[in-house]
């Protein structure tokens, strides 16, 4: 229950903390002007890495018990907050930024324990004395904070990629027992999405550098204590793999920058998204195919975790190379994805286009039906799971009555149909339902199994006929985006990573259930433009029967 009120607080901290900073942008000078090297083409506020890190903050003060590690790494983020800030507001020299990083990194270096005592292929009998691990500490996190900023160029990338690499960090530390860093990586994670929030393409926030050299020394530094505990069976070469595509970007764009003479720091069009992009992908589409090849780096090294050093190197050089292979191959070719198939065969597309628009025109069942079905039967869900559930958590009961409360107070006293806040409360409801479900079952036999599960299947069909036919409206403003991928991609990768077998129900039916009543719930947020809507009673009532249960009645 720790770790889920951690990704909460820190999610809806980030959630609620970006809009305002977003507002003060253009007051402080925080505005990212499209130019040469940028592809977006309007200009966007640089205040992302505040909700993230604030988010972060606030998780980890609350939950985390603070020693000189955990100390020393809040004092680095708020460096990094600080410098990276006046970075999106005066552009400052690198000298400046490196100076700001060094701050930051060396003390966490010193007296926070972040050191670099055992290497790949030397074994865990060969320690690096301190003259020597610290510096390499210090190297390596300035490295990893750096790959990160390089490959912060389409909206949701770096946060997407950085998101999968701290989630299994996390899940490997948990596992290996490793509580600090594990609760520090979710906390990351929790602003890391409240910020793809705002930051999905078309994006309205970018993280800036404020963000992104953070994420990058978080995720430098997370990756080192997981890897240099004495107590760890984890191979330290695991790193590559655990960081996946912003090192292998680094790595690669410096090679080619060496191999032509040219400044290892200039810039340059030479990083995969803009070799994507060469080919003729859409940003969406760009990066959903960087988050695939991140989730393959991240998922090879949460499975060779454990192995051993050489096959670890291996298969990092195997991918790196293949990558770098492919992409030359097809810039040879000369394919451009404005020359693939689907452009040489117009009757095919016409024959779609035309099923398309009957399936817009339609008014028939498939067009009402999933509608109804969906609005009726989440809130109607969440009503009676609450009633049936025999245990219910005191920390559970107690968010529930704050969030009626509050939820109540927000109906009444805002205007706003649908903000970002109501919506956060809805989705606290459903998640505290579907994790009490999971982890404290009512007494049921196989027939009401049967009928769960029966439910949650007729409602992801629901979902999926009512995209597919539905009205325009509906069409443009419910289609998936890439933080959908990324969060399809992240889940099948930590359900796998987690070692419970495909076939435990507890594990695969909150993925399932989570993931389809979020869905639900956005769904019916969009349909109703109504405030007091079927779904927003069901919530309240939802809330107010678990709060008394687990205030009240459970002991």
């Amino acid at each position: 229950m720790k770790y889920f009120l951690i990704l909460f607080i820190s999610v809806a901290v980030s959630i609620m903390v970006i809009p305002l900073m977003m507002r003060l942008a253009p007051r402080l000078g925080m505005i990212d002007y499209p130019d040469e090297r940028r592809v977006h083409l309007a200009p966007t506020p640089r205040v992302g890495g505040w909700g993230i890190v604030i988010g972060m903050l606030l998780s980890v003060l609350l939950w985390v018990q603070l020693d000189a590690m955990v100390g020393w790494y809040l004092f680095g983020s708020l460096v990094l907050l600080l410098f990276g800030s006046l970075d999106d507001r005066f552009h400052l020299p690198a000298k400046v930024k490196f100076a700001g990083q060094l701050i930051a990194i060396i003390p966490l270096a010193v007296w926070g324990g972040m050191q670099i005592t055992t290497l790949p292929l030397l074994g865990h009998h060969f320690q690096l004395p301190s003259y020597l691990s610290i510096p390499f500490a210090v190297f390596a996190v300035v490295g990893m904070t750096n790959a990160l900023n390089t490959s912060d160029g389409l909206d949701g990338l770096a946060g997407g990629e950085a998101l999968l690499s701290l989630g299994a960090i996390g899940l490997l530390s948990y596992l290996d027992g490793g509580s600090q860093v594990a609760m520090i990586a979710v906390a990351v994670v929790g602003g890391i999405l409240g910020f793809l929030r705002y930051n999905t393409h078309p994006a309205n926030v970018f993280m800036g550098d404020s963000g992104s050299q953070f994420i990058g020394f978080t995720m430098g530094f997370l990756v080192i204590m997981l890897t240099q505990n004495p107590d760890t069976s984890i191979y330290p070469s695991v790193v590559l793999l655990l960081l996946g595509l912003p090192i292998a970007d680094l790595l690669v764009v410096m090679l080619k920058r060496y191999r032509r003479g040219a400044s290892m720091f200039e810039p340059s069009k030479e990083h995969f998204h803009h070799l994507i992009l060469g080919l003729g992908f859409s940003q969406r589409g760009s990066v959903g195919i960087l988050y695939l090849v991140q989730t393959l780096f991240v998922f090879m090294g949460g499975m060779l975790a454990y192995t051993n050093d050489v096959v670890i190197l291996l298969v990092y050089t195997i991918l790196c190379i293949g990558m770098v292979t492919t992409l030359r191959r097809i810039y040879r070719s000369g394919w451009r994805k404005t020359g693939g198939w689907h452009h040489k065969m117009p009757e095919r597309r016409a024959r779609e286009r035309r099923a398309t628009d009957l399936a817009y025109s339609s008014p028939g069942v498939l067009v009402w039906l999933p509608r109804r079905m969906i609005e009726f039967g989440v809130p109607v869900y969440l009503v009676v799971a609450s009633l049936a559930f025999e245990v219910v958590p005191r920390d559970v009961g107690m968010l529930a009555a704050m969030v009626f409360v509050a939820m109540l107070a927000e109906l009444i006293l805002n205007e706003t149909p649908h903000s970002i806040l109501h919506r956060t409360f809805i989705y606290v409801v459903a998640a505290s339902v579907v994790f009490i479900q999971i982890t404290y079952p009512p007494v049921q036999g196989v027939w009401a199994r049967v009928a769960d599960v029966g439910f949650f299947i007729l409602l992801a069909i629901g979902l999926v006929t009512a995209m597919i036919y539905s009205p325009r409206r509906r069409k443009v403003e419910f289609y998936t985006t890439t933080m959908d991928y990324l969060l399809v991609f992240a889940g099948i990768s930590l359900l796998i990573l987690s070692q419970t077998p495909i076939g435990g129900y507890a594990n695969i039916a909150l993925l399932f259930y989570l993931g389809i009543l979020f869905y639900g719930c956005e769904f019916i947020n969009i349909e109703k433009r109504d405030r007091w809507n079927e779904l927003a009673i069901g919530a309240m009532a939802s809330a107010a029967i678990l709060g008394v249960k687990g205030l009240f009645i459970t002991t």
